[in-house]
């Protein structure tokens, strides 16, 4: 795996971690790479022949050596005397631009007693400069390593830059093909997107061969369209359920739009006497509201929104906007009991009940879920997961420096987050694209869910402990009243052991709270997430950060947001969403205006055609599904602390993940976010 360059040298003095000396005598370079590593389909350079290696003491630097190939898997450089003083600070490495790629894990500084890492886990295409795997914050940096650190600022600025999303953040200035190389997907990872794609495409081209792609004649038709695929979990014996419909809002994948009522709103006119059947002996829906018993889903977001009309032999397609209560009954379980399709009550928007016929409480429930669809993939997973992160992805490359205890603690969770967003801009999220072709809304009027969203939308709600009080999920203490809502207290010990770890590494590199407000990096960084990221006024997030506890808490709400909320709301989405007649991305039938007039025949009508319906689940299979190089939460492959007592800290964290995974397994319901199957970041 390792390509080793030697270099034996006679120095007067060698520093490591910027504090020992090492004693004089023969020392080595050796830099590490990777034959695994490919760009392009091509493997990385086997050596570095036209490469140069430069180090840097306090004193001075040594000239740039020449590396030249040695051996099959090794390139030496013919001993010397570099005559450097002063402690190694930083390394630099450089080759041609006409050179192909060339990836370096690390390059190792060793003597007999030391050996100091300088951690690179990128491709060299033309010079980079290295820093030991220590961690330090800019003021407490040598005074030489502070100018490196603002020149290679400087130089990330340049690659980095910033593009205005009117109404949203801003976002990464590029295209999925015009990424910087340390942000292209692995090899690895783009073959498992290919082959997932691939899997996919052969499942429906049975379909083609077999002339399915018509409209449905039964439901159990749908299991038709599997082959290769598995049958979503909702599967064709429990969707009807009222109590499968309910279930879905707090075990499925979006589980993060339902709110607790504390009053029934003024234009959903529900009364006990509408509901008083499905309600415990002798109780109110005002004293039901008392007990924490009644929820609602309320989809206004997408009210009045252009949908597709007809096109491609497809019919007219409707978006709904519905009003959903739901009540914890009895046998607690979470049912809908009320569902009024758009925002205006009157005569043509009737509530629907389970008292209706099959045909109206069936598609009633349809139009829920429709609409939960849009809101779920617009805001709650592409906006708040996705969108959110990037504008802190990309201040954090253009102002913390590689060696910043909170690059090396965030960019984990970050990795191949830009590419994945870019890819979603390029193919996904467009005009003509793959969500707005399958779905009711049109692209535009999806960039208008998106805005009316981040109108709402606060950094500071995100932090999961206020995220489950805002919607009136948890009590003052922080305990679930919705039984069986295994996500939040899942997500509650998540959170916890997530703030901890972050807590522990502020605390260890900021002594004091001077520290964060003297660490020009960091400050910095948070200008720039306000005043160019985020680009609106109620933003929530701190242009000045000023103590070590806020500190950790906008770090935690960052990894926290691109680790377990994104699992929790992605890798569900095709046993949550997959089987269409349960949730149609898109509807072909007018919300019904008055009771008792629709058919089962006109259900069947107002779903989406196979062909339609085949694009669905093709994309939420890909969109569900893992790669093999994911790196999961808590495990980091690369040397990013060398600190004891981070390190400490650090298995302490992975400790506490793994007695979460063991309750999780005890329990046996809800796997999602079990940490064994959370990513470190937003990576599909």
């Amino acid at each position: 795996r390792e390509v080793t360059l030697l270099v034996n040298t006679a120095w007067s003095r060698m520093g490591c971690f910027l504090s020992k000396n090492v004693p004089q005598g023969e020392f080595r370079i050796e830099i590490v790479s990777s034959h695994s590593k490919t760009y392009q389909g091509k493997k990385t350079a086997h050596h570095g022949q036209a490469a140069k290696v430069r180090l840097h003491g306090t004193e001075g630097h040594t000239d740039w050596i020449a590396l030249k190939e040695g051996g099959k898997d090794a390139t030496f450089v013919d001993p010397m005397v570099v005559g450097l003083s002063g402690t190694v600070w930083q390394v630099d490495l450089v080759q041609k631009t006409d050179s192909p790629p060339w990836f370096v894990e690390k390059v190792l500084v060793v003597s007999d007693d030391e050996t100091i890492i300088f951690p690179c886990y990128q491709w060299i295409v033309e010079k980079v400069n290295l820093r030991p795997s220590a961690a330090t914050i800019p003021q407490k940096d040598l005074a030489k390593a502070q100018q490196s650190r603002k020149a290679g600022l400087e130089k990330k600025k340049g690659i980095y830059q910033w593009e205005q999303w009117e109404g949203l953040p801003s976002i990464f200035s590029g295209t999925f093909d015009s990424l910087p190389l340390s942000e292209v997907w692995s090899d690895n990872k783009a073959h498992d997107f290919q082959d997932t794609t691939m899997e996919v495409k052969k499942d429906f081209m049975l379909d083609l061969l077999a002339g399915v792609f018509r409209v449905w004649d039964d439901f159990d038709d749908y299991e038709d369209l599997f082959h290769t695929l598995s049958l979503p979990k909702v599967g064709t014996k429990l969707w009807k359920s009222d109590v499968e419909f309910g279930r879905q809002k707090i075990q499925g994948a979006p589980l993060n739009q339902i709110r607790r009522v504390e009053a029934i709103p003024q234009n959903f006119p529900v009364t006990t006497e509408m509901v008083k059947e499905f309600l415990r002996k002798d109780k109110t829906l005002e004293s039901e509201i008392e007990d924490h018993r009644i929820y609602l889903l309320d989809y206004a977001i997408v009210d009045g929104l252009p949908c597709h009309g007809p096109k491609e032999k497809l019919k007219q397609r409707y978006q709904a906007a519905p009003l959903v209560l739901l009540y914890v009954n009895g046998d607690d379980n979470l049912v809908p009991i009320a569902i009024q399709l758009n925002q205006i009550p009157g005569e043509d928007n009737p509530i629907f009940t389970p008292h209706d016929s099959e045909a109206d409480w069936m598609m009633a429930k349809i139009f829920s879920n429709n609409a939960e669809f849009a809101v779920h993939q617009i805001s709650e997973h592409f906006l708040k997961t996705h969108l959110a992160t990037e504008p802190i992805i990309v201040a954090m490359h253009r102002n913390l420096s590689s060696n910043h205890p909170l690059y090396k603690l965030m960019h984990p969770h970050f990795r191949y987050q830009l590419a994945i967003n870019c890819l979603a801009r390029n193919r996904l999220l467009v005009e003509g694209g793959l969500l707005p072709e399958n779905a009711s809304l049109t692209f535009p009027s999806m960039v208008e869910v998106l805005k009316r969203s981040y109108v709402q939308w606060k950094f500071d709600a995100q932090s999961l402990p206020k995220m489950l009080s805002t919607r009136g999920i948890s009590d003052s203490e922080g305990k679930i009243k919705i039984p069986n809502y295994y996500y939040c207290q899942d997500s509650q010990k998540l959170w916890n052991a997530i703030l901890k770890w972050v807590t522990s590494v502020v605390q260890y590199f900021y002594k004091a709270e001077e520290d964060v407000t003297g660490d020009w990096e960091l400050q910095n960084f948070a200008l720039e997430v306000c005043e160019t990221g985020y680009v609106k006024e109620d933003h929530g997030f701190p242009s000045v950060i000023s103590s070590r506890a806020q500190l950790a808490e906008v770090v935690s709400t960052a990894i926290f947001t691109a680790s377990v909320q994104h699992a929790a709301l992605n890798f569900q989405q095709y046993d949550s969403f997959a089987f269409v007649p349960f949730t149609p991305a898109a509807l072909f039938l007018e919300p019904p205006r008055k009771k008792g007039v629709l058919t089962m025949k006109d259900v069947f009508l107002g779903l989406p055609p196979k062909n339609v319906s085949a694009s669905q689940i093709a994309v939420l299979f890909v969109l569900s599904a893992y790669s093999g190089d994911e790196q999961m939460l808590g495990n980091y492959v690369d040397d990013f602390f060398v600190e004891d007592e981070v390190l400490h800290s650090h298995a302490m964290f992975k400790e506490e993940l793994a007695e979460i995974g063991r309750e999780i397994v005890a329990r046996g319901s809800y796997q999602y976010i079990h940490p064994k199957k959370i990513p470190n970041s937003t990576a599909i």
